[in-house]
């Protein structure tokens, strides 16, 4: 792959969302919400697969707080470890880029290794996660595509 190709796709990611992960999506809403002009979340997402709900809070600045909770507290969910120890607090950051497969690219060669990918994320958006290697307790990143609303 070209690197300016490569450089090309980083400079269209776009911040979308901060993840923050709690025990009850439904009780911490009220610790963002005063950062947006609405009173509930503006969409939530069951992913079943990975055993979470996701409620999205749009901020004014057009982006947005996604809280994660755990579906099943008795099944597998990948916060699970993350509440056990944290209670509640900063999960990953996540862009959004209309080049996602390069951008996935590019993320490898920088040293970040890819931990999940779906197809039917929110929104029916393509998902990546990614840690860094040399830091397996490193900010989680995440990369969705861009969908037209």
């Amino acid at each position: 792959m070209d690197i300016n190709k490569l450089n090309d796709s980083l400079d269209d990611l776009n911040l979308h969302h901060v993840g923050f992960v709690c025990e009850n999506i439904q009780s911490y809403k009220k610790y963002f919400l005063f950062l947006s002009n609405s009173n509930d979340f503006d969409f939530t997402y069951d992913d079943v697969q990975q055993n979470v709900r996701a409620g999205f809070i749009k901020l004014r600045n057009n982006t947005y707080i996604e809280l994660l909770e755990e579906l099943d507290k008795k099944s597998y969910s990948p916060i699970a470890n993350f509440v056990s120890k944290n209670v509640s607090g900063y999960h990953h950051i996540c862009y959004e880029t209309q080049f996602f497969e390069d951008v996935i690219k590019k993320i490898k060669i920088l040293g970040f290794r890819l931990i999940s990918r779906t197809i039917n994320g929110f929104e029916n958006r393509e998902v990546a996660f990614f840690i860094p290697k040399k830091n397996p307790d490193g900010p989680l990143l995440e990369i969705v595509t861009v969908v037209d609303h």
